[in-house]
């Protein structure tokens, strides 16, 4: 607290003359100072999870979203009321969620920051995301056995669509439709399929 000013002033009786000194009192008056908190309550993204989960104490964050989601909103809730916050170059609204924000081709990151200052103006707090979107994973085969081709060891499984495969290994690579054929490396197998 701040002191801002003493003040003097007399009391009178309901009785009597109104110059009659009562008492005299001294009052202080004192300026609360805003908050210095710029941490935010909790922070919310419209799609994927932040990673780690949301801590006020914690700055740095990664996010990944399916290649579908083409932008994203922001929604920052300070912990002091009065909280300055900008989602990049906007000032938004604690507790309001951010205009969209539209990401990059699949596979690369976008770094978003969010600012937080202080009700004070004293203190600034800087919150990041590292936000990718990441292509969707093909579905595992409900069943998947063993097979061979001649000597050669292999794999059979039937699609999500009901359409069975069948891999095996080989020391060739056929190239063209099997017109021609290279000898790889030993090291490398190389698997045909058979729909």
């Amino acid at each position: 607290r701040t002191n801002v000013r003493a003040v003097r002033f007399t009391i009178t009786t309901n009785w009597g003359d109104a110059n009659e000194f009562a008492g005299l009192s001294e009052v202080k008056f004192y300026k609360v100072l805003p908050s210095t908190d710029a941490r935010l309550a909790a922070l919310s993204i419209s799609s994927g999870t932040l990673s780690p989960a949301f801590s006020p104490g914690v700055y740095s964050y990664t996010l990944t979203v399916p290649a579908s989601v083409s932008s994203v909103t922001v929604t920052p809730t300070a912990v002091q009321a009065g909280s300055t916050i900008s989602v990049g170059n906007t000032t938004v609204a604690s507790g309001a969620a951010s205009p969209a924000i539209t990401l990059p081709a699949v596979g690369i990151p976008y770094l978003l920051s969010i600012n937080v200052v202080a009700p004070s103006g004293l203190n600034i707090n800087q919150y990041s995301v590292s936000i990718t979107r990441v292509a969707a994973q093909p579905p595992v085969p409900a069943d998947f056995a063993m097979a061979r081709n001649g000597a050669n060891l292999g794999f059979t499984f039937t699609s999500a669509t009901g359409r069975t495969y069948t891999l095996w290994r080989s020391d060739t690579l056929e190239l063209a439709h099997g017109l021609q054929t290279r000898t790889e490396l030993p090291e490398i197998a190389v698997f045909h399929i058979h729909l």
